[in-house]
């Protein structure tokens, strides 16, 4: 009687077994393997944009005004948006490396308060008030916080710097699209990332020196942005030193705005505590004085 596979339904002979199943499942991949080849392909692709990236760089501050207007004139906001990112990695990284330095400053200065203190008093006093709870909250800046929203903050700059950018653009009657602005604000942040991490150096040698060095920045920002809003054509040549000076002077002034707003988030808890008790006894003197002079007044 003849044979078939219950599987495939192929004619077997006497004794034979059918490999059918061995066949279909090497031909078909396990959801493993592939995972591990999707996983291969992105970290493939992961590669390539971080190979990408580091060539756009180096290039970039080989010929900086060819490369910023070809780069603008590409439009490419993937690449506008690892520049981003890694100018507020190095941001964020320069802010922590900033506070820190400051820390070490208010440490120190206590530390000679307390011993002044001590001498006056008695050691005991002037140990026990460098050691306290109170004292180290004065001091110790909230890093990973300083971090992360420094961070956010530079990331949201530099969107916003695109679309000012835009804003003014279209006024002067260009036609430039926001991916070709995210450009030119990712210019603008190549420009700053550099020098921000010399800044990181030179804070480790000398405060003065690497807030110096992280300052040059502003110098060069300029010049970058500038050569990439002129690859994108959106305006004359002429009128992009304008549109440039306006979008820089608006950012700054939301900037200053926002700044404001959230600096007390940057700042140690027991410091932020006591500058708003200050606050707080600098009103109520305020009030105090204004009722005793308008008392008198009106006597």
């Amino acid at each position: 009687m003849a044979k078939f596979c219950v599987y495939c339904g192929r004619s077997l002979e006497e004794g034979e077994e059918c490999h059918c199943r061995d066949i279909s499942s090497r031909a078909v991949p396990s959801k493993t393997e592939e995972k591990v080849a999707q996983a291969v392909v992105s970290a493939s692709k992961a590669g390539g944009y971080l190979q990408g990236l580091w060539s756009l760089i180096k290039r970039s501050f080989r010929a900086p005004s060819q490369m910023m207007r070809s780069f603008a004139a590409s439009a490419d906001s993937n690449a506008a948006l690892g520049l981003i990112g890694i100018q507020a990695i190095v941001f964020g990284l320069f802010m922590d490396a900033f506070c820190s330095q400051i820390t070490a400053a208010l440490a120190d200065a206590l530390q000679r308060i307390s011993f002044a203190v001590g001498s006056i008093f008695g050691r005991s006093s002037g140990n026990s008030f460098g050691n306290s709870d109170d004292i180290a909250n004065l001091v110790n800046f909230p890093m990973g916080k300083i971090f992360f929203l420094s961070l956010i903050l530079a990331v949201a700059a530099a969107l916003l710097f695109a679309g000012i950018l835009l804003v003014f653009s279209k006024i002067f009657k260009g036609q430039a699209t926001y991916r070709h602005m995210l450009c030119v604000s990712g210019a603008n942040s190549l420009a700053a990332a550099p020098l921000l991490l010399l800044g990181i150096v030179g804070l480790w040698i000398n405060f003065k020196l690497g807030i110096g060095l992280a300052c040059l920045s502003l110098l060069l920002q300029p010049y970058f942005t500038f050569e990439a809003l002129n690859g994108t054509a959106a305006v004359e040549e002429d009128k992009s030193v304008y549109v440039c000076f306006l979008s820089f002077a608006v950012l700054t002034l939301v900037m200053l705005f926002v700044v404001k707003q959230v600096y007390p988030q940057y700042l140690p808890t027991g410091l932020t505590s006591l500058l708003n008790e200050a606050k707080s006894y600098t009103n109520n003197a305020s009030s105090l004085l204004n009722g005793l002079v308008g008392g008198s007044y009106s006597n």
